[in-house]
């Protein structure tokens, strides 16, 4: 094998971070830098709670915050609710709209003030957003070193968050225990599955579940039935990025995962990077999960995502380490029904994994090709090969009926070649 050399492993490292769900958002630490709710712009006391609309896209949850310019103006932009993440990752044009370098950014949500000083914010560059969240226009990031200052109740099917002031005053659902990071707001729980138990954080920032691909393929070994596909399929395809981390992973479906008195069931799950990957594969997992991990209150090995929560009205009482589980409708058995390709996402086209050089496009809102290609021909840059089979990619239209947030919502995956 070819030998890698140790900055290209730096930038793959780098891309891989910073396309993720998290990024380096996840250990960055808040505390004290952020005063929620803050200040009223007319000093008025903030309001107890507030509810306001959800988007959903791909099980992801995007609002509507209004910020405040130095001028007195207000600027509206699209931010993307995230319990991966600490520091408040906000776009260049927007964070100099509002202030700029070493400026406080004030902005309200439904009319809930928050103040976060200039520490706590992460310039996170435009294309990055674009990468993880297109094609919704997003521009900052709502992270948990926010949401950890009030009682925060996600409902996925009348598609509204809450915002209230804390309170001991228990919430409908089934209540299970829950770890906070003051440092960075991220939550994490004990799941209890085949009768052992993992520290995982519960993330509404990722639409799927991903899990360290050695405790999936664990679970594997005396469950072949929960096996679903290789490679990132459905929904689990979340991120689109070129890397065996997601493209060689391994997506299996758990009958049951109880975390305290709760049961959750048919739980899709993406064990990430594949058995047999190359030490740079592998190095690269490390990388990311003791990273990443750093940042919640505890060792973990992975996260619970939104097609995990879907089914209920989440409530997280952080003053009190609960959350709340109110069941509102039954697991959907076809969230990984897909046609048999995982796409990766470039600034120009849509890249088919594990066949370098297929590419998808879009041709109108509604519709899109795919070419027909062969491994053999691929000219596309990858750090390492990502499939050693010469079939032919022949998914013309692979994705049809729907906007190009639907197909970003994860209407293709891949399956074995």
């Amino acid at each position: 094998m070819m030998p890698v050399r140790f900055p290209v492993l730096i930038a793959v490292a780098v891309s891989l971070f910073s396309a993720g769900c998290v990024d380096f958002l996840g250990t960055h630490p808040v505390a004290g830098l952020i005063q929620a709710p803050g200040p009223t712009v007319n000093g008025a006391p903030a309001p107890a709670s507030v509810t306001v609309p959800m988007q959903i896209d791909n099980n992801r949850l995007f609002i509507e915050a209004t910020f405040h310019r130095p001028d007195g103006g207000v600027r509206k932009a699209l931010v993307w609710v995230n319990m991966g993440g600490g520091g408040m990752g906000i776009a260049p044009g927007l964070r100099d709209e509002i202030g700029g370098a070493g400026a406080a950014v004030d902005f309200d949500i439904g009319g809930m003030p928050v103040r976060i000083q200039d520490k706590a914010i992460i310039r996170t560059p435009a294309d990055t957003f674009a990468s993880t969240t297109g094609p919704m226009p997003v521009e900052a990031i709502l992270p948990a070193g926010v949401l950890q200052n009030f009682r925060v109740t996600l409902d996925y099917q009348s598609r509204t968050l809450t915002l209230a002031q804390p309170s001991d005053a228990p919430a409908p659902g089934v209540a299970t225990p829950i770890e906070v990071n003051q440092a960075t707001g991220l939550v994490d729980v004990q799941v209890q599955v085949d009768g052992q138990t993992w520290p995982v954080v519960l993330d509404c920032g990722g639409g799927y579940s991903w899990f360290e691909g050695d405790v999936v393929r664990g679970w594997l070994r005396d469950h072949p039935d929960w096996y679903r596909a290789d490679g990132a399929v459905g929904q689990s395809n979340q991120d689109m990025i070129g890397f065996a981390f997601e493209q060689g992973g391994t997506v299996v479906r758990v009958p049951t995962v109880l975390i305290g008195d709760l049961q959750l069931t048919q739980v899709g799950i993406l064990g990430s990077s594949p058995a047999n990957g190359s030490p740079v594969d592998r190095a690269l997992d490390g990388i990311f999960w003791r990273g990443w991990g750093k940042g919640a209150a505890r060792p973990v090995i992975g996260w619970l995502g939104g097609s995990a929560f879907r089914d209920y009205r989440l409530t997280l009482d952080y003053k009190n380490h609960v959350a709340y589980w109110l069941k509102t409708s039954e697991p959907d058995p076809t969230d990984l029904n897909s046609v048999g390709i995982s796409l990766i996402h470039t600034p120009t086209a849509y890249v088919i994994g594990g066949l370098p050089g297929c590419t998808a496009r879009l041709q109108s809102a509604a519709s899109w090709s795919a070419t027909s290609c062969w491994r053999s021909t691929a000219r596309t840059w990858r750090p390492w090969p990502m499939a050693r089979s010469s079939r032919p990619c022949t998914a013309r239209r692979a994705i049809t009926a729907g906007s190009p947030s639907s197909a970003r919502a994860g209407r293709c995956g891949s399956m074995p070649w």
